[in-house]
């Protein structure tokens, strides 16, 4: 909603029902558009959704099927993806989710048009064929493209069209991932960095739309069945305790992600035509091996919480879940980091229940008398890597929940939530790519260098401040005392000095005295 409509301070009742008068206009006159952007957002997570499953059908029923090695399936997409970002719009490399940051800070909310069909086309393509990367980002960048268009076509002003533009954003995720509340705050949290009322408004408005209309399409099956969950207030600690983990882990998939992207940069191989092509041939390696890896991951989510997913493995489900979090860390990095078009979130949310499955197995080992399985814990590891990563905890919190149906575990979702974001330091995984892009530095250099995790990073620097503080202030109070003392010996030495006017009239009386002897 625009500045001047926004309430400050403590109103009278005549100002307030002035404010509720002019918002009231403001949703009569661009209501309308509102409804466009979050149906135009559901549409497009509903047609997104639709050719990432031919692209998959095409890569796995056809070439997969009829005996090519699954190592070429991302290499191939490789080759498909990298020309034609290159040609047509090179804001459509990478996870999309900062490419429309950008735009609202730097642009004014204005998107070029082509973006939303290579991004589409991109982002299909790189999942399709089993690159790992996730829905979020490449929708949020659809729904946004569109929105900035409808918005130019009413020449909005600038405020109200960066609210089109996180309106259709929003729109976009809550279709995707059929979470109207997720999706509203993904709009708030994650893109305009602060949740004001007023603002909430719209999105949950033009949120809600793009739900009904995706679940109008495809139905209100939740996109994860995590059933038999329940939360038992005696397993807090254990949440909290993950949430430390998750903290670190999502310091970790910053730092590998951005790691590949120095990598590409100091080879002068990024952001080329074959930048995709490069990266999908580690992808397809690690995918030779994990295929659980590859693609959105979803299906083998959905076998985990159906008990079915490591059936075929008989060592150690700890080691085995370890070496699937790191074999996606892996596949993630280098398809997003080498230009390939898809989001973070997925990845997220599968290397979250990874960590969170080795969390929970660790605690059943350790109590057993108190069990209750790792499925619980693998949950709220979905939202703790995001929430860290992306600094978004309520938005984390919510969507998970939403997405599985299961809202028992928001207590549990919420604590492992803030702590996680509260551990992994400064900075989120979209906001790094948004001041690589303008040429920002990053902050404390926090990518550029191996360091100590951030947390112990900032407590180090807190300490070695406030000491320098206490030096500063120190040296300070003993120069005033010295000042002090210097004015006051000079004060002293002033007043007992005899002055030059004084000594000659005395020298002219001792003459005279001379004279009259």
């Amino acid at each position: 909603m625009p500045q001047e409509f926004e309430p400050e301070g403590l109103w009278s009742g005549r100002d307030l029902a002035n404010w509720e008068r002019e918002a009231f206009k403001f949703f009569k006159l661009w209501g309308p558009l509102l409804l466009v952007s979050g149906a135009a957002g559901g549409l497009g997570a509903v047609f997104f959704r639709e050719l990432i499953i031919l692209n998959e059908d095409l890569f796995k029923g056809v070439l997969l099927a009829h005996g090519l090695p699954i190592v070429f399936l991302p290499v191939i997409g490789g080759l498909i993806v990298g020309p034609i970002i290159y040609k047509y719009a090179s804001e459509a490399w990478g996870h999309g989710v900062p490419e429309v940051m950008e735009a609202l800070r730097s642009r004014d909310g204005k998107i070029r048009t082509r973006v939303a069909i290579v991004k589409i086309l991109a982002s299909s393509v790189t999942i399709g064929s089993g690159g790992s990367a996730g829905r979020e980002g490449p929708i949020a960048q659809i729904g946004a493209s569109i929105s900035s268009v409808v918005g130019q076509l009413f020449h909005l002003d600038q405020r109200s069209l960066k609210l089109m533009v996180m309106a259709g954003a929003s729109a976009g995720i809550s279709g995707t991932f059929k979470a109207p509340i997720g999706g509203a705050l993904f709009g708030l949290e994650v893109l305009n960095g602060e949740i004001r009322t007023t603002d909430l408004i719209v999105m949950a408005l033009s949120s809600i739309v793009g739900y009904i209309v995706s679940v109008a399409i495809l139905g209100p099956a939740p996109i994860f069945l995590a059933q038999d969950i329940v939360f038992r207030d005696v397993d807090m600690p254990f949440y909290a305790l993950l949430g430390v983990v998750g903290g670190f882990a999502s310091y970790l998939w910053t730092r590998g992600l951005y790691g590949v992207e120095d990598l590409f940069t100091k080879f002068k191989v990024q952001r080329k035509w074959f930048s995709p092509f490069l990266g999908a041939w580690v992808v397809g390696g690690i995918g030779l091996f994990f295929p659980q890896t590859l693609f959105l991951g979803y299906h083998y989510m959905n076998l985990f919480f159906a008990g079915k997913f490591a059936l075929e493995y008989t060592g150690s489900l700890a080691i085995f879940f370890l070496m699937l979090f790191f074999a996606k860390l892996g596949t993630s990095a280098f398809t997003i980091g080498s230009g390939g078009s898809g989001g973070v979130f997925s990845p997220s949310l599968f290397m979250g229940a990874m960590l969170g499955a080795i969390f929970g197995i660790g605690v059943d080992a350790l109590f057993p008398s108190i069990s209750i399985g790792y499925r619980s814990f693998a949950l709220v590891g979905m939202a703790v890597i995001f929430a860290g990563s992306a600094k978004a905890p309520l938005m984390s919190t919510i969507i998970v929940a939403e997405m599985s149906k299961n809202f028992t575990l928001l207590p549990a979702l919420f604590v492992a939530s803030i702590i996680s974001y509260l551990i992994s330091g400064p900075g989120s995984i979209y906001w790094f790519k948004v001041q690589r892009t303008v040429g920002q530095n990053i902050p404390d250099k926090y990518l550029n260098t191996p360091q100590l995790p951030a947390m112990a990073l900032l407590a180090y620097k807190a300490f070695k401040s406030a000491k320098n503080d206490r030096q500063a202030k120190a040296l300070e109070t003993i120069g005033k005392r010295s000042e002090r003392e210097i004015v006051d010996r000079e004060g002293k030495a002033s007043q007992t000095a005899p002055t030059g006017k004084d000594s000659s009239h005395q020298e002219n009386n001792d003459g005279k005295n001379e004279r009259n002897n």
